[in-house]
């Protein structure tokens, strides 16, 4: 679906991405696993046009689209959920999900809308319980499932996931991932960056090891499994934690 090719991006006199080149396939999870500072938000940054490389090109569905704006990129199907959780937290939950539903469809009858919501709700009743509180008085994992579910109502073809685990408690950890295995298994693209890589991996499909801003292994799932298991990425990732 989507080809990164030769990327590199700089900071100034920093390199944060050294010719990187992956690949993401159709109907199913890739991940980019790597320390923190390896470069993994920098990579995601790319693809939805929020930072401008040095060199290299981005291919999606075989076309380039790397002189393309952020905005066009969203309209084409490719959603961004970034680390930090980014939501409109003054704004409530039902109104976050709502500017979701419209902005790569802005002329949505109240029919479709009404249907989604009831989606998003049926998925994660916590969410209509808190309908009509600020998102910013959610917990970091009523957050996480909120944007989450914003992202998903623009009816992606392909979902960035940022460091999607950080921060939050184990319990909800495993309720985010459950619902991205969901998500795979219903034939969504989804690509997840991950500093804890065990984590990440127990729901890939293929994933990439990013150090310093370069890739030094890739493999599916079971390579990459056996090599934190032989400890033999230890020197470059540090985050081999499993929760």
């Amino acid at each position: 679906m989507l080809s990164v090719r030769n990327v590199h991006v700089n900071y100034g006199p920093i390199k944060a991405l050294k010719g990187v080149s992956l690949d993401i396939r159709s109907n199913g999870i890739t991940a980019i696993i790597g320390a923190n500072g390896s470069g993994k938000t920098t990579l995601l940054h790319f693809i939805s046009g929020l930072v401008t490389p040095e060199e290299g090109d981005l291919l999606y569905e075989g076309i380039s689209i790397a002189a393309w704006p952020t905005e066009a990129r969203v309209k084409h199907g490719i959603a961004h959920v970034m680390e930090g959780r980014r939501l409109f937290k003054d704004q409530t939950v039902y109104d976050n999900l709502l500017l979701a539903a419209h902005f790569r469809t802005p002329r949505l009858e109240k029919k479709t809308i009404t249907n989604k919501m009831e989606q998003v709700f049926q998925r994660f009743p916590i969410l209509e319980s808190k309908k009509h509180q600020p998102a910013g008085t959610l917990s970091g994992g009523q957050q996480q499932l909120l944007i989450i579910s914003a992202a998903l109502l623009s009816a992606p073809k392909l979902l960035l996931l940022d460091e999607p685990s950080l921060g939050l408690a184990p319990v909800i950890i495993d309720e985010v991932y459950s619902f991205l295995q969901e998500l795979k298994q219903a034939g969504m693209t989804i690509f997840i960056s991950e500093q804890m890589a065990a984590l990440a991996l127990r729901i890939a499909d293929y994933g990439y090891v990013l150090d310093r801003g370069a890739i030094v292994k890739s493999g599916d799932s079971a390579y990459l499994k056996a090599l934190l298991a032989s400890d033999d990425l230890s020197s470059i990732y540090l985050g081999k934690g499993n929760h």
